[in-house]
């Protein structure tokens, strides 16, 4: 594998030999501080251009870009995306996988006026040929805390994982597998993920980010709220369901009534109780 320098070295030998590349920008994991650095970290690499048109579905570029790091494994681009625009003018991206564990997602985008106000905020300039960016900006994570919950977001949340909680405890009673693990998984688990990143930005002045998926939860959560949190995790087995949808049950509530009592938010406390008692209910007569 390419060590970081010789990453960084061949993408701007190319940039600066193309006069229509003004820019190249750093985003993602490679320009946080506080990333943790592996090999499997992706080279978010974003370039400012005065002609899209050059760039988009163009093989013979990006053929002659990929040649320069080996064989590749796997190559998506805008085009492979079902939601893309053809007749988006304003950015396009190539996200290419190599063989020897390289990734780099090379994107590309129009110059704008506003190009400050729409940089992110984990974003460092690797090139600037027109003196584009201001200088002042410092690379943190900033986009990705999170925000403090609305009375409306908190209503909309926790009415929704209870709701959810029905449909997982049907879908156990009528031992349907696909169906309670992608209700469990999928959209339970989702009201989670935000419940407990409002928990962690709310004990943390909302000036820190949880990570990916729930990355830096074991170390932004206490022990005993973390090992409830993994014990929210199930397999196929339906007692095992029916045990991890009350942990969940658990959890989401420990942490809901904290963030609603600190925030001055309304929580369902009869909602909660009737639903609990619902699926205990369930339990008790052998149906989950």
């Amino acid at each position: 594998m390419k060590r970081e320098e010789q990453v960084y070295k061949i993408i701007l030998d190319i940039a600066k030999n193309d006069k229509r590349i003004r820019a190249v920008e750093l985003n993602g994991s490679r320009s946080n501080k506080n990333a943790i650095k592996d090999n499997y970290q992706d080279f978010d690499i974003a370039c400012h251009v005065t002609d899209l048109t050059y760039y988009k579905n163009n093989r013979k570029f990006i053929e002659n870009f990929m040649s320069n790091f080996g064989e590749l494994v796997i190559m998506q681009s805008s085009l492979d995306q079902s939601d893309y625009d053809i007749n988006n003018n304003d950015e396009y991206i190539y996200m290419m996988q190599f063989e020897d564990g390289i990734r780099i997602d090379l994107s590309f985008s129009v110059i704008k006026s506003s190009i400050n106000e729409d940089r992110e905020s984990l974003s460092v300039i690797l090139l600037d040929k027109d003196n584009l960016f201001d200088n002042d900006h410092i690379s943190d994570e900033q986009d990705f805390y999170p925000k403090k919950p609305t009375n409306e977001k908190f209503h909309f949340s926790t009415n929704e994982f209870w709701w959810l909680v029905i449909y997982v405890a049907k879908g156990i009673a009528r031992k349907e597998v696909t169906f309670t693990k992608v209700m469990f998984e999928c959209y339970l688990r989702d009201e989670l993920f935000k419940m407990i990143n409002w928990y962690i930005g709310m004990t943390n002045g909302y000036k820190i980010s949880s990570g990916k998926l729930g990355k830096n939860y074991k170390a932004l959560l206490d022990e005993k709220t973390y090992k409830l949190y993994l014990a929210t995790f199930c397999g196929i087995d339906f007692k095992n369901m029916t045990k991890c949808l009350f942990n969940i049950c658990e959890l989401y509530e420990k942490l809901s009534v904290d963030v609603a009592n600190k925030n001055h938010l309304d929580y369902p406390l009869n909602e909660a109780k009737n639903v609990k008692q619902y699926i205990l209910n369930m339990k008790n007569l052998g149906k989950i």
